[in-house]
Formats: C-alpha cells, sequence, structure tokens
C-alpha cells in the first residue's frame, strides 16, 4: 500500500492555524492505495496520535481541539501518516507539508489622531486613527463612539485595511462638545456588522486603553470641539453731540457692544436713511474683555434719516453668531443747515422806516 503526499490542502486549516480554529476539532484528509477499507490510518502530530478508516482510498482522521491547543504559537509543524493493508504490509510513512501555527490575537496599541491639535467647530473633520499590534484586514464598516456629549456620536471606520492604521474620520456636529476629545469607553470600538482581523484570520480584541489614560485619545492629543454659537449682549448706539441720539456732519457714532465669549474682530454695516454711510473705514476697539466698540464719522454726503446696522460676528474658532440689528439707544443724522425766512426789520416810531 501507499499514501499520496499530503499538502497543506488536505488540512482543514490550510498553511495556517489560527485561533479561531484551534478552538473544534480538525480533519487531516489522507489518500491511500492498496489499502482496503476498513483499515486504519494513523496520524501522529506533535507526539499525539489520531485514526481514522479507509473508505474508497481515503481517510479522514480527526484533530482533537484540544490537540491542536496544544501546538505552539509562532512553530512550523509537520504530521505523518501511516497505514498498513489487510495483510499486515505496511506503507511508508509519509511526511505532510509543514504548516504553522498563529493564535496570537491583534490588540489595540493606542488610539490617535491624524488631525493637528487645536480647536474644531461645527462641520469641522477629525481623523481618529485606532493603532493594532499588527497589520489587520477589515470587512464591513466598524464604528467607534466618541465622547462628545449625550451619547456621543457614532463614527465610521474609514480606511487603513492591511494597515496596523485604521482611519475612522468624525464630522464635528452642531451642538457636539468637548474639552479634549476621547471615545465613550474602553468598549466604544464595535464591528457594527464587519470583521477585524489579522492576514491569517485571528480577530481583533477591540478593547480600548481607558479614556484618559496613556496612550488613548485624550492622552495622545489635545483636540477640543467647540460649536456653542457666540451671542452679544448690551449692544447700544450713540453719537458724541451733545444730544447723544443726534449726529451731525463730522459727529462720531459708536456702536457698543459685549460678546458672550472671545471673537474676532466683528464686522459692522451702518446704514444712514436705509443708504450705506460714506465711511467704510469703521474703527473696531476692543475695549475690554469681551466687550467692543465699532465708530464711524458722520459725512455729508451720507443720507439724513436713522442710523440702522447690522453686526457680524463669529468666535475664535469660526462659530458664527447670528447678526444683531437692534439694541438701546439710537441715533438720527441731520445734516440740515438752518435757514430763515420773512426777515423783516422795523422802528416803534410813527414811520417804521
Amino acid at each position: 500500500p501507499s499514501i499520496s503526499a499530503i499538502a497543506t490542502s488536505a488540512l482543514s486549516w490550510g498553511a495556517v492555524l489560527n485561533a479561531t480554529e484551534d478552538n473544534s476539532n480538525g480533519t487531516v484528509t489522507v489518500t491511500t492505495s492498496g489499502a482496503e477499507d476498513g483499515q486504519t490510518v494513523t496520524i501522529t502530530l506533535n507526539s499525539a496520535t489520531y485514526t481514522g478508516s479507509v473508505s474508497s482510498n481515503s481517510a479522514a482522521v480527526e484533530i482533537t481541539a484540544s490537540g491542536l491547543q496544544a501546538l505552539t504559537n509562532g512553530q512550523s509543524y509537520t504530521l505523518t501518516a501511516d497505514v498498513s493493508d489487510a495483510a499486515g504490509n505496511a506503507a511508508s510513512q509519509v511526511t505532510s507539508s509543514s504548516f504553522s501555527v498563529d493564535t496570537l490575537l491583534p490588540t489595540v496599541n493606542s488610539v490617535t489622531s491624524a488631525t493637528v491639535d487645536g480647536t474644531y467647530k461645527s462641520g469641522d473633520q477629525i481623523t481618529v486613527q485606532v493603532v493594532f499590534s499588527q497589520t489587520v484586514n477589515v470587512t464591513g464598516t466598524p464604528t467607534i463612539t466618541l465622547a462628545t456629549g449625550g451619547d456621543g456620536d457614532v463614527v465610521s471606520y474609514s480606511t487603513g485595511s492591511g494597515s496596523q492604521y485604521l482611519d475612522f474620520v468624525y464630522t464635528v456636529g452642531s451642538g457636539d462638545t468637548s474639552a479634549d476629545l476621547d471615545y465613550t469607553s474602553t468598549s466604544a470600538l464595535a464591528l457594527s456588522g464587519g470583521t477585524i482581523k489579522d492576514v491569517n484570520g485571528n480577530a481583533a480584541v477591540l478593547t480600548l486603553p481607558t479614556p484618559g489614560a496613556s496612550n488613548s485619545l485624550s492622552d495622545s492629543k489635545a483636540l477640543v470641539i467647540d460649536t456653542t454659537v457666540p451671542t452679544l449682549s448690551s449692544v447700544a448706539i450713540a453719537s458724541n453731540n451733545t444730544t447723544t441720539t443726534l449726529a451731525k456732519v463730522d459727529d462720531v457714532v459708536t456702536l457698543t457692544f459685549t460678546a458672550s465669549e472671545t471673537i474676532q474682530t466683528p464686522v459692522v454695516t451702518f446704514t444712514s436713511g436705509s443708504a450705506a454711510v460714506t465711511d467704510t473705514s469703521i474703527t473696531y476697539t476692543n475695549t475690554s474683555g469681551n466687550t467692543w466698540t465699532a465708530a464711524y464719522t458722520a459725512n455729508t454726503s451720507d443720507t439724513a434719516g436713522t442710523v440702522a446696522y447690522s453686526i457680524a460676528f463669529t468666535d475664535s474658532v469660526g462659530n458664527a453668531g447670528t447678526a444683531v440689528t437692534s439694541g438701546s439707544g439710537s441715533v438720527t443724522f441731520d445734516k440740515t443747515v438752518p435757514t430763515l425766512s420773512s426777515v423783516a426789520i422795523a422802528s416803534n416810531n410813527t414811520t417804521t422806516t
């Protein structure tokens, strides 16, 4: 009798035995010639023997899970096969092609970001990067939940399959907030119907570093989420005329207001009598804290009438406040020079001239 060469394709686990495959029994398929049905095929692996019966020149020999689990990660193994015919003639022993054992599961080393440290507003994008201990392949769309207030934001996997680095692109949403962006918990990374496995099929351990601890996102980076829209208060308008509600040519009209937080230099549009003012060189002054003034000089070319305004403003991140067009006080521009009429002179003499 004889035994055909045993390639790794004859092993149910193939060329590599992974951590999933060694959790259940495996099978080695042996092809024989000249051995009658019912003859015993003996497989020896790692000093343990396993047997199966020949049927139509083939035997499927079961290798127990415990036997597979006894193999050492990182090592290569071969197995041998023996069979005899009914008369006791032994076939030459066959040694299989070698297979390797990889039962080391990928784990998360750290969570970081490819985005530079800074403060981000609604609509901005931040790339969160999960770094694994070894190369992993991804199917489907795993997710990571970021701590951005409330239940957080579930962010979908974007790129990185075939490397150690998986990217999740987070778009900052309205109302999101974080003083130092992190994920919600050690279990924030989820398969969500997908898979994350190493090149030999070992499923990754998804446990993340404790939020705020070493190798967490907030430890690796300093990403602030600020979507709070600034507001204005104490908005007031006045002129430097002795009557502050009136302005003549060359008087200065000043608008004063206080922001709820630090803002960039605002942009104020003044109109006089519903027309744009002539002085386009508005003077902006941050007088103290978050209080600002915007002033212009009334010009003879300005249209007489009520002075109106619109204040456009954004915070230091770029969150735009709602334009403000009203407040306390009022100013009316009057450039009309007074004139006299019905001017007459007379004396009290009987002849008045």
